[in-house]
């Protein structure tokens, strides 16, 4: 690898994080006795790209608009059919090269996009949707579209850290667009405030979550969001409420009911916590924070053995040493031999993540990787560091010694066909989506 023995040498300084927005969050807080609310009739309102899902169903009216057919009675029966039949990649055959061919064709346009975006081609998606609005600027559902494909792709590229990456701040663009060209969809309005959230702008997220709120205080991503920002702010009153209401809304939102079960043991509501983290790790089995949690609760109540059991189901679900690390560099720090140990590189990597210091991250990362090239995933997260700090050749490099090293790696494949792709590299992006696809997605949380 060229150009990676460099690395120290190239690091220095930091990245920092986005500029918070001093807009102040509005103090309206979520009804706490919501109805029940009805299941939403259309797979695109049920979509939580927060919590990494995936459509497998665009509707194309949405695409297209209520006045259109998504395919005309003569207008390409095969691929109209292969839609229907969720044959995603027969659909990308038939209508790539058509797209080319006929000019101006929206129907296909936006059904060569919905497939991309299953597929999870969402660089090529992206394409698609833009090269539909520039035929229909004006179309709400096209614009949202078009930010959901470059959310998943910036959320994928660079994990958990995209905040101020170039492609989210197009999502949110896109996600603004469609909301001003309809102020009244709650569902658009929440797509703001999430982007906003994800690129660390707390405060502005708050007045976005409420403002869908006004527009539907039932809103189950809005309420729940809101709890959790307001729960990580200190509120716990406001945030219980909302996430009581949340999850009367929505009782299987595993996340809904995770952050309320710690919002009531913050708010030392011990008792009532148990069994609602009780029903957070029966709804997620492999939320080690959930276990981590009821662990707790269970302690706090003097249930030992039970503590005891909930806690090694806890260790067992992947504790490992880039998981650990944090809680050593106290303990090293001051130790001129820790230096020589690669848990400390990886314990100060840790920190800089959290403080958003992505180039120190970095560094860090790959003084472990010289102390101790074979740990897992080392490599993979050391790319992302530097995919963040936009050294993107060096992040290619990374990535493809971390499919090198582990050939199973599905998210080290995932990354790096999103990165290719990002860069324009459309069809060696998909030799890397493909070899994830035959590996396949591992059960449990993404790391």
């Amino acid at each position: 690898m060229s150009r990676l023995d460099a690395v120290n040498s190239e690091r220095s300084g930091t990245v920092s994080a986005s500029e918070r927005s001093a807009a102040p969050a509005v103090e309206r807080s979520a009804p706490a006795d919501a109805p029940a609310r009805p299941a939403c009739s259309n797979p695109l309102m049920r979509l939580d790209v927060s919590q990494g899902s995936v459509p497998l169903l665009l509707l194309l009216t949405l695409v297209v608009g209520p006045a259109t057919t998504a395919f005309g009675q003569d207008s390409c029966p095969e691929a109209r059919q292969a839609l229907a039949a969720g044959d995603y990649a027969r659909v990308v055959e038939l209508l790539a090269p058509r797209v080319e061919a006929v000019a101006g064709d929206l129907a296909c346009l936006g059904a060569l996009g919905q497939a991309q975006f299953a597929l999870g081609s969402y660089p090529d998606a992206a394409v698609v949707y833009s090269r539909a609005l520039k035929l229909a600027p004006q179309h709400a559902g096209l614009h949202f579209n078009h930010g959901l494909a470059l959310l998943k792709e910036s959320q994928l590229v660079l994990g958990a850290y995209m905040l101020e990456h170039e492609t989210a701040g197009r999502a949110l663009v896109a996600f603004e667009r469609a909301s001003g060209l309809e102020p009244d969809n709650a569902f658009y309005r929440h797509h703001v405030g999430m982007t906003l959230e994800l690129k660390g702008q707390d405060e502005r997220a708050l007045v976005e979550y409420d403002r869908a709120l006004k527009l539907d205080p039932l809103h189950p991503e809005s309420l729940r969001q809101r709890g959790v920002l307001l729960l990580r702010a200190g509120d716990l009153t406001g945030a219980i409420n909302a996430l009581q209401s949340a999850v009367q809304i929505r009782p299987a939102d595993a996340k809904a009911v995770y952050h309320l079960g710690k919002a009531l043991l913050a708010n030392d509501d011990v008792e009532k916590a148990l069994p609602v983290l009780r029903e957070a790790v029966r709804l997620d089995g492999a939320s080690r924070e959930a276990h981590y949690q009821l662990s707790r609760v269970l302690l706090l109540l003097g249930k030992d053995d039970e503590a005891e059991q909930v806690r090694e189901r806890f260790e067992s679900l992947g504790t490992t040493e880039l998981d650990s690390a944090g809680q050593e560099v106290a303990a090293m720090a001051g130790d001129g031999a820790a230096r020589r140990d690669p848990r400390y590189h990886l314990a100060v990597a840790q920190q800089a993540e959290s403080k958003r210091d992505f180039a120190g991250a970095l560094a860090a990362y790959w003084e472990a990787l010289e102390l101790d090239p074979t740990i897992p995933d080392l490599h993979r997260r050391a790319a992302l560091m530097a995919a963040r700090t936009r050294d993107f050749a060096l992040a290619e490099e990374l990535f493809r010694e971390a499919t090198r090293r582990d050939p199973q790696s599905y998210y080290a494949h995932q990354n790096l066909a999103h990165l290719l792709g990002m860069l324009g590299r459309h069809e060696e992006a998909e030799v890397m989506r493909a070899a994830a696809r035959e590996i396949g997605k591992p059960t449990g949380n993404s790391p």
